[in-house]
């Protein structure tokens, strides 16, 4: 004896049809979550680029944020880079908008203080004062070659890793650098 326990009314092309529609939706919809976005999703999206780079062969992003001021994980995050270690010869990278262009001019005092020590990672800026970008990092117990002080005493001017005089600052609170004697 045989019962039938379920009965079909759906026609055999129609659920061929539903299956499919079903599995394009849920491909449409890992695409859009599951992928990451890439450099040209997150450039084109809600970074304002001031410029593009074009990566050469041997660059780094380190190197790269020093030729524009910038710092790498800002230009990583502009275009959307997970890995800042892969970037490749002829790249575009955006190359975004600054919060603060370094200064024309600032009034620079001079100082008896000829080195300073960092006492904790501090943000070396393109001016003094928190209003200018972040151009790299002096790490916690490094020094640093003092070349002035802010007119309000607030920030050390210090020698750019390039090793040039002139838009490269540090915090002078005594809570993240201390004078020493180099």
């Amino acid at each position: 004896m045989h019962t039938q326990l379920y009965a079909s009314t759906v026609k055999p092309a129609s659920t061929a049809r539903a299956v499919l529609g079903g599995l394009l939706a849920l491909l449409i919809l890992l695409m859009t979550f599951a992928l990451p976005a890439g450099p040209a999703d997150a450039a084109d999206s809600a970074v304002e680029c001031r410029t593009w780079h074009v990566v050469r062969r041997g660059e780094t992003l380190y190197r790269i944020g020093l030729k524009y001021n910038l710092t790498w994980d800002r230009i990583a995050a502009a275009n959307g880079l997970a890995n800042a270690n892969r970037i490749y010869a002829g790249q575009r990278l955006c190359i975004p908008v600054t919060a603060k262009p370094a200064p024309d001019v600032v009034l620079v005092l001079p100082t008896d203080v000829q080195y300073v020590m960092t006492l904790t990672d501090v943000n070396l800026r393109v001016g003094p004062g928190l209003e200018f970008s972040v151009m790299g990092k002096i790490f916690g117990g490094q020094t640093a070659k003092v070349t002035g002080i802010s007119a309000n005493g607030l920030w050390w001017r210090v020698i750019c890793p390039s090793g040039a005089v002139g838009n490269c600052w540090v915090s002078a609170h005594k809570a993240y650098t201390q004078p020493t004697t180099g």
